[in-house]
């Protein structure tokens, strides 16, 4: 599912991310697409100061990066753990 979120919302709004080749469900590769905090919060509609905590806290995958110390956020981790939210919600 996470794989697909990657393709349908980061790739067609131009988050830089490549779909894989053949439309296969491939997973997280050593490779995954880098997105500033603000990234994340345009492509999933989640806030900047959430996407932060996250961070802090260790829910995804981040690194502080530049001199003002930017969060970087892994993108499959923003995929999967949007996946997941959206999951959860349904379910309720």
């Amino acid at each position: 599912m996470a794989a697909r979120f990657r393709r349908s919302t980061l790739v067609s709004a131009g988050s830089g991310t490549a779909a894989p080749p053949n439309g296969s469900e491939e997973g997280p590769s050593s490779a995954t697409e880098q997105l500033t905090v603000q990234e994340a919060a345009r492509l999933t509609g989640v806030s900047e100061s959430y996407w932060r905590r996250l961070a802090r806290r260790g829910d995804v995958i981040a690194s502080r990066s530049g001199d003002r110390g930017q969060w970087i956020l892994d993108g499959g981790q923003v995929a999967a753990w949007t996946a997941d939210r959206r999951a959860d919600l349904k379910a309720s």
